[in-house]
């Protein structure tokens, strides 16, 4: 073929292309091998709490192949952990129950746990899953004395203690009790959790007088957001409760972890600062027994029948500090228990004899007192005008402290039936002109019955 033609068919070349079709095949699995999956990526068990069930499956991965087992095991669990399958062997295709257990002590913290699993048939295969399992922290609320013998009449206390595993942030418990036989007289802080830095959510007068109505006092809580926590496994006291016995007979204190105002813990750990730890109670309840009656209790029996004394109490807070400032009609708030099953009368009295100072407070350092008199009043409450709609602070009973017939006699106060828990108030106005000072006034309370 001359160059001239080489050339023309070069010019005017043609390319074929050709294309072969290669048919889609599926990559059958080897006989006898399975798949196996970890319960979820991630598993949490409470140290001393309930055991944890997980679930790991195994899939077959051929169906045609004849039956086979898998033998299940797993490692890298914590110290003192343990682990179980409700079944091991398994057969293939079929799931198997882990349950994890961590005992109380068992360290906090994270591990990679794996799950192995090994078949029997023949060819054997071996296959891994993996999973993270957390060691979380338990915490306890428990009342100290857990049982407690009272004379009817008296008074008596229990602690709110908290503890936990885990360093804490935040506790809170609120209080059932039997209020047919027992009436909260006053709630303190607790001194392991009174810190500069800490916050509370504690009763007021108001709320205690309506816990002794439905005998549940809602949550007392205290709390840190700064970063503060108290130390694991250190028992702290939350709050101190003061009980009064009112009617003879048993009864119980208990502090709910379950419903809508049970008590918590909070993590005190950086890492989980402020999240809840799995709380339960370790003492929930305190039983109590109440005998006799704190007053008299003869009787008198003759032909004609029992003349029957009855009996008369009164518990009253020690010491009352009111802040005063001037310009100001400064109060505080605190309640009396009176224990009857009788009609009684509460009095007041200033135990200063002295006429030109009687039913004033006084600092007795520098011989002066307050230009104004102190009063004690009886079930403060709000009034709201149905006209204006303005509410109103006001009183059941008003005292003078300085007043009284004859002058300097005690003067009423309240009177009633049977038990109350009195809610009263003191109330002192400090004037621009008064002198700066410590001052003070030793209040008599007295309960006297109709018997």
């Amino acid at each position: 073929m001359n160059r001239s033609r080489l050339a023309a068919l070069s010019a005017g070349a043609m390319f074929l292309v050709a294309s072969v079709l290669v048919p889609a095949t599926t990559l059958a699995a080897a006989p006898n091998d399975f798949s196996i999956s970890a319960p979820s990526s991630f598993v949490s068990v409470v140290a001393g709490g309930s055991a944890v069930a997980a679930t790991v499956t195994t899939v077959k991965l051929n169906s045609t192949d004849p039956a086979f087992t898998i033998n299940l095991s797993v490692s890298g669990l914590p110290a003192g952990v343990t682990g179980s399958f409700g079944t091991s062997p398994v057969s293939a295709g079929s799931p198997s129950t882990l349950t994890i257990s961590a005992p109380a002590g068992t360290a906090l913290g994270s591990s990679t746990i794996t799950v192995q699993g090994i078949s029997t048939a023949t060819p054997s295969y071996t296959h891994t899953a993996t999973f993270t399992l957390s060691v979380l922290p338990s915490g306890t609320l428990s009342l100290n004395p857990s049982s407690v013998t009272a004379s009817t009449g008296g008074t008596f206390s229990v602690d709110i203690v908290t503890q936990a595993t885990a360093a804490m942030s935040g506790a809170s418990a609120s209080i059932n009790f039997d209020q047919t036989k027992l009436q909260i007289v006053s709630v303190t802080k607790g001194a392991d959790w009174n810190t500069a830095s800490s916050n509370w959510v504690f009763p007021s007068a108001a709320t205690i007088a309506t816990a002794n109505s439905v005998g549940h006092l809602p949550a007392i809580a205290a709390f840190f957001n700064d970063g503060t926590s108290l130390p694991a496994n250190t028992n702290a006291v939350l709050a101190h409760v003061t009980f009064f016995a009112s009617a003879a007979g048993s009864s119980s204190i208990n502090l709910p972890t379950a419903g809508s105002d049970a008590g918590v813990l909070l993590d005190g750990r950086t890492a989980s600062y402020g999240t809840q730890i799995a709380t339960s109670s370790a003492s929930p309840t305190a039983t109590v027994t109440t005998t006799g009656s704190s007053g008299s209790t003869s009787a008198n029996t003759n032909v004609t029948g029992t003349v029957d004394q009855g009996y008369v109490s009164l518990s009253c807070p020690t010491s009352e500090t009111m802040p005063l400032v001037r310009n100001v009609n400064n109060f505080v708030d605190f309640t009396c228990a009176i224990g009857s099953n009788t009609t009684w009368t509460l009095t007041v009295l200033d135990q200063n004899s002295d006429p030109a100072t009687h039913g004033y407070m006084r600092d007795t350092t520098q011989g002066i007192h307050l230009h104004d008199a102190l009063y004690t009043h009886f079930n403060k409450h709000v009034v709201v005008d149905p006209v204006s709609g303005v509410p109103t602070t006001v009183y059941d009973t008003d005292v003078n402290m300085a007043g009284g017939t004859p002058a300097g006699s005690a003067q009423t106060l309240a009177t009633g039936q049977n038990n109350l828990v009195a809610p009263l108030t003191f109330t002192q106005m400090a004037e621009p002109n008064d002198v700066a000072g410590n001052y003070g006034m030793s209040v008599q309370f007295t309960v006297n019955s109709t018997f």
